[in-house]
C-alpha cells in the first residue's frame, strides 16, 4: 500500500515495477460509488457467437484473482466498506464467491501469481473528504510504504528531466517553474479551503507546452493562473510579478480580441477566458 499526497508518483511507480517485471496490471479507481459488482462482475451481453443473450462480465478483481495479474487499487481509503469486505473475504478463502443477479453463484479460485497493490491519500488536511480509515484487518494485509511530498530539490532535478526529455535548454525558466510550483503548491495554497490540487502533471505540462512553442508566462497562466478568480488570481499574479518577472504577463494588456468576434459587451473577463483558450486550443487541451 502506497500513501502519499496526490502527484506523488504512486500509481507511475507501480506501472513502471509491472513493465519491468513484465507483469499485466490491472487498474482501478474506487471511490464511494464503487459497487461490490463494479469489482467483481455482472452480467452483460453474451455477444454474437455466445449460445445464450447473456453471460458473466468479470471485473477488475475477478480478472486479476484468477489470472494472476497484478491489481492497482487506486483510492482505496474511498470505497465502501462493504466493498472492502468483500475483497477481504476472497482474499482469507482464496476463491471468489459470489451471487450475481442474473447469474448465480460464481466461484473463481485465486491465481498463486495474483497480487494486490493499493494507493491512498493520507487522511489528514485536505485529504480527509469521503475517506474512511481502513480497518485494522484490511490494513495489515499490505506492506504500507510512504510517498512524502516532494523537496524542492527533487521537483527541480524532475522539472530538469522533463526538459531534457523535450528538449528545452533554458535551464533558468525551467528552475523558476519549478520553485513557482514548490511556493504555490507548499507555501501559499491553503490546503484546507483550496479545492485545487497541483502535481508533476503541471510542470510537465508546462515545460512541455513552452519546448512547442508557447511563451513561458502564457503557459504559467493556463495551468496554474487560469484556475483563480478574484483575490486568489491576483495574489497569484502578484508572486510572479515580484518574484519570477520571467513568468509574469500584465493580463490586463493582452490582446484584443479579433475583429470578427461576435459583437457584444467586451471587458477584460471575456478577454482572459478567450486568451486562456486560444492557449488551452493551440496545445491540443480543448478543439
Amino acid at each position: 500500500m502506497l500513501e502519499g499526497p496526490t502527484g506523488t508518483s504512486k500509481t507511475k511507480t507501480i506501472q513502471v515495477l509491472c513493465d519491468i517485471l513484465k507483469k499485466k496490471l490491472v487498474r482501478f479507481n474506487l471511490s464511494s460509488e464503487t459497487t461490490i459488482e463494479d469489482l467483481i462482475g455482472r452480467l452483460g451481453s453474451g455477444g454474437e457467437d455466445s449460445w445464450s443473450s447473456f453471460k458473466f462480465v468479470p471485473g477488475p478483481f475477478t480478472e486479476a484473482f484468477e489470472n494472476g495479474y497484478a491489481l492497482l487499487l487506486d483510492e482505496v481509503n474511498l470505497g465502501q466498506k462493504s466493498v472492502l469486505q468483500c475483497m477481504e473475504t476472497a482474499l482469507d478463502i482464496g476463491e471468489i464467491k459470489q451471487d450475481i443477479p442474473g447469474c448465480g453463484t460464481i466461484k473463481k479460485k485465486i491465481n498463486p501469481d495474483f497480487i494486490l497493490v493499493a494507493t491512498q491519500n493520507p487522511k489528514i488536511e485536505g485529504f480527509t473528504n469521503q475517506r474512511d480509515e481502513l480497518s485494522q484487518k484490511f490494513i495489515s494485509r499490505f506492506t504500507v510504504v510512504e510517498f512524502p511530498s516532494f523537496e524542492i530539490n527533487e521537483l527541480r532535478e524532475i522539472a530538469k528531466g522533463i526538459a531534457e526529455k523535450n528538449n528545452y535548454k533554458k535551464n533558468d525558466i525551467v528552475q523558476k517553474i519549478s520553485d513557482l510550483h514548490y511556493q504555490w503548491v507548499y507555501e501559499e495554497i491553503d490546503s484546507k479551503s483550496s479545492n485545487q490540487c497541483f502535481t508533476v502533471r503541471d510542470i510537465n505540462a508546462t515545460i512541455k507546452a513552452i519546448s512547442e512553442w508557447q511563451e513561458p508566462s502564457d503557459a504559467v497562466n493556463c495551468f496554474y493562473g487560469s484556475r483563480y478568480k478574484g483575490k486568489e488570481f491576483e495574489h497569484f499574479i502578484q508572486i510572479l510579478k515580484e518574484k519570477y518577472p520571467v513568468l509574469y504577463k500584465d493580463l490586463n494588456k493582452i490582446p484584443d480580441l479579433p475583429k470578427d468576434f461576435p459583437k457584444c459587451y467586451i471587458n477584460n473577463s471575456l478577454k482572459k477566458v478567450f486568451y486562456f483558450a486560444n492557449i488551452a486550443k493551440k496545445m491540443g487541451v480543448i478543439s
